[in-house]
């Protein structure tokens, strides 16, 4: 009678177990930055708001957040933030507003590869997660 397993068969379940959990942490770190670019999202958002509003008043669009009633917005990479966001292009006809995703010197973790979602008058955001 045998009892208990050979080498091998243990060695071929921790390759199973090996597999299954870098599979499990490439997902996990692609919902993460999901989530992340789907905050981005709800700051540009509010952003392109405050851009509306400046139009009504001052009938064009500005390329300066400063001008803005917006707080809080970063437009350099920090500790505090995973995006910077900038006004990338403004107009009488319309503007689009770009965040970018922070490399280095932002918030922990930053992003292996910076990729940028957008936004433009019309409320269309351009994003690399659907």
């Amino acid at each position: 009678m045998r009892k208990g397993f050979t080498l091998l068969e243990l060695l071929i379940v921790i390759m199973i177990i090996g597999v299954l959990a870098t599979v499990a942490m490439v997902q996990y770190n692609r919902m993460s930055e999901r989530a992340r670019a789907s905050e981005a999202k709800i700051v540009l958002a509010h952003i392109r708001s405050a851009e509306l509003f400046y139009y009504e008043r001052w009938d064009n669009y500005t390329d300066q957040l400063a001008n803005l009633a917006v707080e809080d917005i970063p437009i350099i990479c920090s500790v505090n933030s995973f995006f910077n966001y900038s006004i990338t292009s403004a107009s009488s006809t319309g503007f689009v507003i770009n965040a970018t995703r922070c490399t280095t010197n932002g918030k922990s973790p930053n992003a292996a590869v910076s990729y940028s979602v957008s936004i433009n008058q019309s409320g269309e955001v351009v994003s690399p997660f659907h």
